[in-house]
């Protein structure tokens, strides 16, 4: 199943200067509660204007990005 999903419906999308700079942003704004990791994850969604499906709640505090909580 994995394999399908990566060869048909996932984009991998490289982390470009401003995604890590906004990473950075993120990391500081929000605090040591919300690992590196999601803070690239909600900086890529902001750079792209996707939506994160998740069931974590603290991107729901991230306001310049658009979540769908599962």
């Amino acid at each position: 199943m994995l394999k399908y999903l990566i060869t048909s419906d996932v984009e991998v999308i490289p982390v470009s200067p401003e995604i890590a700079e906004k990473s950075g942003e993120f990391k500081f704004y929000y605090g040591s509660s919300m690992s590196l990791a999601d803070a690239v994850i909600g900086a890529t969604a902001w750079k792209e204007q996707a939506v994160v499906v998740t069931s974590d709640r603290h991107f729901l505090r991230i306001k310049e990005i658009k979540v769908r909580f599962v």
